[in-house]
């Protein structure tokens, strides 16, 4: 998000561990404008929870036909924005973050979304759909040993 865990809270989570960008070029996968509204699911505001404790909090909306806004809130108030994110669709590609790094979306299925890293960006994520008010975020990436790594965040729907 940080309830849905945004591209760039994914980043920094990611950064605490040791990685290295990946050595093949991510594949990109055809968008259309209407799979691009089939994550009106994400929309709403999110609690997310991981390892040890962690809490954050995140909301999403659709801005338009073919961008998505993610927040990152300081605390459960949803009062102060700690960070922001823009998923876009532009010529049949979804990407996040800034160009030439960031992210772009190598598997859309609607309720699976598949983020693999560009330029020096190290980690990846999925966002995967369990029900209407639940969804997990798992971020991956290669250690410096070339040992794949990954972490499940669980995403909880926030009010109604």
């Amino acid at each position: 998000m940080r309830a849905l865990l945004t591209t760039s809270a994914l980043a920094f989570l990611a950064a605490c561990a040791p990685a290295e960008p990946s050595a093949q070029a991510a594949q990109p996968v055809a968008v259309s404008p209407t799979q691009f509204q089939t994550i009106k699911w994400m929309s709403g505001k999110w609690r997310g929870t991981g390892d040890g404790g962690l809490v954050f909090y995140e909301s999403y909306r659709l801005v338009d036909d073919s961008t998505a806004e993610s927040r990152s809130w300081a605390d459960s108030t949803f009062a102060r924005t700690t960070d922001s994110s823009t998923i876009a669709l532009r010529d049949g590609n979804v990407t996040s973050g800034s160009s030439p790094n960031g992210y772009i979306v190598t598997r859309w299925s609607g309720d699976t979304i598949r983020f693999d890293p560009r330029g020096t960006t190290a980690n990846g994520f999925i966002w995967a759909r369990v029900d209407a008010d639940h969804w997990t975020a798992t971020l991956f990436w290669t250690d410096r040993a070339g040992k794949a790594q990954s972490r499940v965040y669980q995403m909880t729907r926030v009010g109604g």
